[in-house]
């Protein structure tokens, strides 16, 4: 401050002055305004660190640059609410915290001339369960943000001038409802999904019990259903049409839960009926879309009939089936997954065919998921209806609406042809076993007799061995280790899910899955708080919708083996293919079929200890012949990580001792059958015969337990080249190392004309 002007402003000064007699160093100063200021000085001027109390009370105290508040410090105001972070100019600027004595809320975040601007969370309580969390402008809330309630609802989307505008989901806990979709002044409005919660989520016993976990999908107005839209039941029916003030109003398309259709006018949510008319099914039995199955009997109407009877007589059973697998546990699901519904999923419906031994070379996996998909299409009626109401010209719509019309085309395979999360209503799951049996039994006389052989042999005894025909299949060879938590095994395939993936959709040609930053980004955008969204269970999954064969699986699995070199035991081409495929094989259609076995033998040192066999390596010569003639079946995902975990069930670990399955982790077996190097652990001295250092606490730092025995004339891509390779695989004596599909192993291609090794390299 210039000399002259420091009697004008101020009434008193003590500190030191510089040689022009400036204020300089430390010093207070009063100002004729009330205000006063203790602190550093430079040249006349505030600067450094110091404190100024404004006439009004307010006090700021922290950095001065050149008589002007900037730098980092603290704002206290008389109530005793106070802000501590940086000031440009006397203004709140950049990040900054401010708190209040009267209220728990305090705001931690961005701002911009002294207003909550760019990214924050303000909590609303000193437990701070309550807060909003996300992107501020002008101090109003607007961006992408999270509101979470003190009664613990919460809000994760769009805002806008301090309201829910444009995408978003909320949860109402109390209600347990959820709505995902576009928003307006607070209130869903435009395209959304609406879902009410069973009561009783966590555990429900019975089919019954879902009734009251409905959904909506369609469009809003001011917080109510109006428009077009489409209202699910959790029995299995379902409303189509139009809606105003919640309630049904104007042409409608109804199908109850056996598939039958009424098609008309509602009004006041009711149906508007003919005399005479009844709103009622017509039959007990469900409708069954299999004409494509039926013309090619005999009789057709007659076929369909039985068929029909048939479901009847054993309609207890196959509900009570539908109920238990409704809860079937899978590692095929990702973990937490939110439920929609409480319809059986694709995934366990996987799980059935595997428990049951349905699974064999005429029907897959992935031949599976095609008849889910056309066990799900609309009736013909509704598919009439539908495509007289929608739009034919989308240009005015949303997005979001776009997005709507397009699930409803694409409903009956959501995510992907070969998606777990797609679910099936009753009346679709007794399609698929009408399908699966089809099949499956193909060389049966009539549908009827395959359907019952199905169900007799093969499937009632899940539920009710007194309806079965013994002797029931005997229960399927495990496909994860013994003893390991589904919830452990979920968590261990999450972590090298993207290394899967890779090599997944590079056997099957299709392009490369997004790396972590592109899904972070998808997770983030708009669209991935909508309905659309919502409806399909998340973001799409490229491996869900490609298959891959398995002869390139098998190669991709063996080399990732070879280069990682820390499998127990080194595995083949011909091992890879036969896990990949080992519902395929006919002699694993029925009988426990061990895949590993620790026999009598020599090692290849030539010193006498265990033998290892795989099931690979005792195949029969018929049974070499069908695997070399399916090795380019085409394998879904599904069946990919299946023949991965078996790999790593059994050459991870020592088969014959127990303890070494609990002494490798589940991640550790992952990771050596894909060849990722393990995580580094201090260096331990090699022990003898176990080749490199290994940790005491696992395999992780080298080679799992078992690493040195022999492999009984093992040629594989682990460590072949020492071994022998002469002798015979099977009780045939004739399909040794020296087959078509042996050669495989070395890289060669087999003419399968010829059944012979070919020079074409694979």
């Amino acid at each position: 401050m210039e000399a002259e002007l420091e009697a004008v402003v101020s009434t008193s000064y003590e500190g030191s002055v510089d040689a022009q007699g400036r204020w300089d160093g430390h010093g207070r100063v009063s100002f004729k305004s009330g205000a006063t200021y203790d602190g550093a000085w430079r040249a006349g001027r505030m600067h450094g660190h110091g404190k100024f109390v404004f006439p009004d009370g307010i006090s700021y105290e922290g950095e001065f640059q050149d008589n002007q508040l900037t730098g980092t410090g603290v704002y206290t105001w008389p109530s005793g609410a106070q802000y501590e972070g940086t000031v440009v100019r006397g203004q709140r600027q950049g990040r900054g915290r401010l708190s209040f004595t009267k209220s728990a809320a305090v705001y931690e975040g961005e701002w911009r001339d002294g207003l909550r601007h760019g990214q924050g969370v303000l909590y609303n309580n000193a437990q701070r369960t309550s807060y909003y969390r996300g992107q501020w402008l002008e101090d109003t809330k607007h961006g992408v943000g999270v509101m979470r309630y003190d009664n613990g609802d919460m809000y994760d989307g769009q805002w806008e001038s301090d309201r829910k505008r444009g995408l978003g989901t909320m949860r109402w806990e109390g209600s347990r409802q959820q709505y995902a979709g576009e928003w307006d002044n607070n209130m869903p409005s435009g395209t959304g999904l609406h879902v009410w919660f069973s009561e009783q989520e966590a555990s429900i016993p019975t089919h019954a019990q879902l009734l009251m976990h409905n959904r909506y999908y369609g469009h809003f107005k001011n917080g109510r259903r109006h428009g077009y839209g489409v209202l699910y039941y959790a029995t299995g029916a379902r409303y189509e049409g139009y809606w105003q003030g919640d309630l049904k109003q104007g042409q409608g398309c109804y199908v109850f839960e056996n598939g039958e259709v009424w098609v008309g006018a509602f009004a006041q949510d009711r149906p508007v009926l003919a005399p005479g008319e009844t709103f009622a099914p017509t039959s007990t039995g469900v409708q069954l879309q299999i004409d494509d199955l039926v013309e090619e009997e005999e009789n057709p109407a007659a076929s369909r009939r039985a068929i029909g009877n048939l479901l009847l007589c054993y309609n207890t059973e196959l509900r009570m089936l539908y109920d238990k697998y409704c809860k079937r546990p899978s590692h095929q699901l990702p973990a937490k997954m939110p439920r929609l519904s409480f319809a059986v999923l694709t995934a366990q419906v996987w799980e059935l065919a595997n428990d049951c031994r349905l699974l064999s070379p005429a029907l897959t996996l992935a031949g599976l998921d095609a008849m889910c998909a056309t066990s799900r299409l609309m009736p013909e009626r509704l598919r009439q209806f539908r495509a007289a109401e929608m739009p034919k010209v989308m240009d005015y719509l949303t997005p979001e609406q776009v997005r709507f019309w397009q699930h409803l085309a694409t409903e009956h395979a959501p995510g992907g042809g070969h998606s777990p999360v797609a679910d099936l209503s009753f009346r679709a799951f007794a399609e698929v076993l009408v399908r699966a049996a089809a099949a499956r039994f193909a060389h049966l006389p009539s549908l009827e007799r395959r359907l019952h052989q199905a169900l007799t042999l093969h499937i009632l005894h899940l539920v009710n061995k007194a309806k079965a025909t013994l002797p029931s299949p005997p229960p399927p060879t495990p496909v994860l280790p013994p003893n390991i938590a589904l919830e452990a095994a979920v968590a261990a395939l999450a972590a090298v899910r993207p290394h899967l993936a890779k090599v997944f959709l590079a056997a099957a040609g299709a392009e490369p899955p997004p790396s972590k930053e592109q899904q972070a980004a998808a997770a983030a955008a708009p669209e991935a708080r909508g309905g659309s969204a919502a409806a399909a269970g998340g973001p799409p999954e490229p491996v869900y919708g490609v298959t891959a064969p398995a002869r390139a699986l098998a190669a991709a699995l063996e080399a990732a083996a070879a280069a990682g070199g820390r499998l127990a035991f080194p595995l083949s081409f011909k091992g890879a293919l036969l896990q990949l495929l080992w519902n395929y094989v006919s002699r694993n259609a029925y009988g426990l079929v061990q895949r590993m076995s620790i026999e009598p033998g020599n090692s290849s040192d030539g010193s006498t200890g265990a033998g290892f066999r795989s099931a690979a390596e005792s195949l029969t010569p018929e049974d070499e012949q069908e695997l070399l003639f399916v090795m380019d079946q085409q394998l879904s995902w599904a069946e990919f990580l299946d023949g991965v975990w078996r790999i790593a069930t059994d050459w991870a670990a020592d088969v014959s001792d127990a303890a070494s399955h609990a002494a490798v982790p589940l991640p550790e077996r992952l990771g050596a059958v894909l060849g990722l190097e393990p995580e580094p652990e201090p260096e331990a001295p090699a022990a003898p015969g176990l080749g490199r250092a290994r940790s005491p606490k696992s395999g992780a730092g080298g080679a799992f337990p078992g690493k040195a025995q022999s492999r009984k004339g093992g040629m594989g891509a682990g460590g072949g080249a020492g071994q022998e390779g002469g002798e015979g695989a099977g009780p045939g004596g004739g399909g040794g190392y020296g087959s078509a599909l042996q050669s495989l192993g070395s890289g060669e291609r087999p003419e399968l004309a010829a059944g012979a090794a070919g020079d074409a390299a694979y």
